[in-house]
């Protein structure tokens, strides 16, 4: 049996990716991800970035996607974190899943969307 709290597991750096680069990722998820010793904020995926709000520039030396699809391509990806629309979760945990990558999804959201 594999505990979270086995030291082999733990005493590595997880690369986490984050899909969306709204409220959610920038108050609640990206601050947990890099207060954490053991992830690191590797990689966004932010379609649109615009002056002002732009994920690239906010986190220097991140990846940047522009697509679900590349992000979980990256074989140095271990976690993906989704914090877009609802509506998205599951198609993206799903795509998440099937390249092989740990998932995170906000728990109240499926809740609220009935998932």
């Amino acid at each position: 049996h594999i505990s979270p709290r086995n030291p082999l597991i733990m005493a590595r750096t997880w690369n986490v990716g984050v899909i969306g680069y709204g409220f959610s990722a920038k108050i609640f998820h990206i601050p947990f991800i890099t207060a954490v010793p053991d992830f690191k904020l590797y990689a966004i995926v932010q379609r649109n970035p615009q002056p002002g709000n732009d994920a690239e520039k906010d986190h220097p030396g991140i990846k940047a996607y522009r697509s679900a699809d590349d992000l979980v391509k990256d074989p140095d990806v271990d976690v993906v974190v989704v914090t877009t629309a609802p509506d998205s979760h599951y198609d993206l945990t799903k795509l998440s899943l099937q390249a092989g990558k740990h998932g995170m999804i906000n728990h109240k959201s499926f809740a609220e969307t009935g998932y």
